[in-house]
């Protein structure tokens, strides 16, 4: 059984980002990195890079040919703009039990989906857990087909362009089990957020992460934070 942590960028700026973080997550977590990129990347050091050929339509379909093209067996997958902290592996121990595992959408709970349950909220799509089974292959393949078909005639306001809406269409659609992370794995802290425990990966872009991760873990229990406005530049 391999496992891996994977990110994808689009474009020089998105792919040199992801290459990045990918770099920021090895230094705590030892198990092969991968960056799926549209560009040549130099100065990879150990992360391995997977060249990809864009193609003319939303990069969100790229990402999920990526996935589906995973070498490991047991994936997380984080977006170029997730700042790893700390030790992440601890995740692949879901796998013993579920195929999948996501976050909560933070600022909002779903579009409105005739289709989908009010009360099955949407799940952000940049921190994802899963093994590569066939399972989870069909799930990727509908989620890229739900996604394109939208694209071209969409089901419901607000459906497109982004692509939780048709993740959320099929987990619900192929009933497939997912485990819900806390935020701790996917702290959004332009928004308001609760965290509970240690901060594991910051979900934003930002020019000073290591100020971020102290802030959110210098206290220790339940705790609410506003929003930090200046996120992206914290100082």
């Amino acid at each position: 059984m391999t496992r891996g942590i994977v990110f994808f960028g689009s474009g020089k700026s998105y792919a040199e980002q992801a290459l990045a973080a990918a770099k920021r997550s090895i230094r705590f977590n030892n198990v092969p990195h991968m960056v799926y990129s549209s560009e040549r990347l130099t100065d990879a050091d150990s992360i391995a890079i997977q060249q990809f050929a864009p193609t003319s339509t939303a990069y969100r379909l790229d990402r999920i040919e990526c996935l589906l093209s995973c070498p490991f067996d047991e994936v997380i997958y984080l977006d170029a703009d997730c700042d790893v902290v700390t030790t992440i592996t601890e995740l692949y121990d879901l796998l013993d039990a579920y195929d999948l595992a996501a976050a909560h959408a933070p600022g909002y709970r779903g579009r409105q989906d005739p289709s989908v349950p009010a009360s099955f909220y949407e799940m952000n799509c940049g921190v994802l857990v899963f093994r590569l089974n066939d399972r989870i292959r069909d799930v990727l393949r509908a989620w890229q087909s739900c996604y394109r078909e939208w694209l071209e005639k969409p089901l419901f306001p607000g459906c497109v362009p982004f692509d939780q809406p048709s993740f959320r269409h099929t987990v619900w659609g192929t009933k497939t089990p997912v485990y819900i992370l806390g935020p701790e794995y996917n702290w959004r802290p332009w928004m308001n957020s609760f965290l509970c425990d240690e901060v594991k990966i910051i979900h934003t872009y930002s020019d000073a992460y290591d100020k971020l991760a102290t802030l959110a873990n210098s206290q220790s229990g339940p705790r609410i934070f506003p929003p930090l406005a200046g996120a992206r530049q914290f100082l």
